[in-house]
C-alpha cells in the first residue's frame, strides 16, 4: 500500500533518509553511562591501526612558520582549488599531518590526546595520503601517528583521478588526505548515534587541516564529490566497517 506522504508530513514523522537517521539517533533520555565499561573492555586492543608487513617512509620533523599569527591563519582560511606545479615538501607533509592529527601529549599513554577532540576518546578516523606531486613517490601512504610515519601501501605511475573524483579542476592537486572511519570504535561505545560524533569528528580533524594549510602557505579545498565504493576500493576498505568519510585536497597556492 503506498503511503500518503502528506498525511505522513503533517503527522511530523521523517520523510527521507537523512531525516529517518537523525530521527532514529535521537536520545529520547539520558542514558547511564555505560561507556566507561565497554571502553575498559577494549582498553588491550590495538588503538592504531598499522600495516605491519609493509614499508615505512619516514617523514622529518614537524614545524610551523613563527610569522604567522593565529589571528591571521583564521582569517586566510579559505577553500582553494588553484595549485602550483610545485611540489609539496616531505616537511610540509609532515607539518601538516601532525599538527592536524598527531599525538600531542601522553603518547605513551592507553588514550594518548591528538590535536582534535574524540567523542569517548576512541579516534575512530584514519589517514591515507594520495601522493600525486610531492617530494615522495606517487602512490598511497597511510599515517601512521602513533610513531609519526607514512606507510607504504602501494606505489604507482599513473592514476585516473576521474574515476573517483568528479570535479575536472582535481588533475593539479599535489596530494589528497582521505580520512577513513573505523566506525566500530565509537559505534561500540555509543551505538548508532556513535555515527554522527564521528562525522563531527571528522569536522574537526578537516578543519585542522585547513587551517595548518593556511600556516604552511597551502591552499586546501575538501571535496564531497567522490565515488564511495571506487575510493574505498582503492584504499582496500570494505566500505562498511571502515569507510572513506571526507577527502581534502592539498597543494601550493598558485
Amino acid at each position: 500500500m503506498k503511503r500518503d506522504y502528506s498525511i505522513q508530513k503533517l503527522l511530523n514523522e521523517p520523510l527521507s533518509l537523512w531525516q529517518k537517521f537523525h530521527e532514529k539517533t535521537k536520545l529520547k533520555v539520558l542514558p547511564k553511562d555505560k561507556r566507561t565499561k565497554l571502553t575498559k573492555i577494549k582498553d588491550n586492543k590495538v588503538k592504531f591501526k598499522g600495516y605491519t608487513r609493509l614499508g615505512v617512509t619516514s617523514l622529518p620533523d614537524a614545524r610551523l612558520s613563527a610569522d604567522v599569527t593565529y589571528e591571521q591563519v583564521l582569517n586566510l582560511r579559505s577553500s582553494g582549488r588553484e595549485f602550483s606545479n610545485v611540489p609539496l615538501s616531505q616537511q610540509e607533509i609532515s607539518s601538516l599531518l601532525y599538527y592536524s592529527s598527531g599525538i600531542n601529549r601522553s603518547k605513551k599513554s592507553v588514550f594518548p590526546f591528538r590535536f582534535y577532540p574524540s567523542a569517548g576518546h576512541n579516534y575512530p578516523l584514519e589517514i591515507y595520503v594520495l601522493s600525486l606531486h610531492t617530494e615522495y613517490l606517487n602512490g598511497l601512504y597511510h599515517y601512521y601517528v602513533r610513531s609519526h610515519f607514512l606507510e607504504n601501501v602501494y606505489l604507482f605511475k599513473k592514476i585516473k583521478l576521474t574515476d573517483y573524483f568528479g570535479q575536472e579542476w582535481v588533475g593539479n592537486v599535489a596530494a589528497f588526505i582521505i580520512i577513513t572511519a573505523m566506525f566500530k570504535r565509537t559505534i561500540l561505545s555509543y551505538g548508532d548515534r556513535g555515527y554522527r560524533h564521528i562525522l563531527v569528528e571528522a569536522g574537526h580533524l578537516g578543519q585542522n587541516i585547513y587551517l595548518n594549510s593556511v600556516a604552511l602557505g597551502l591552499s586546501c579545498c575538501a571535496i564531497g564529490g567522490y565515488i564511495d565504493d571506487k575510493l574505498n576500493s582503492l584504499i582496500d576498505v570494505d566500505g562498511l566497517n571502515e569507510s572513506v568519510v571526507y577527502v581534502l585536497a592539498v597543494g601550493k597556492k598558485k
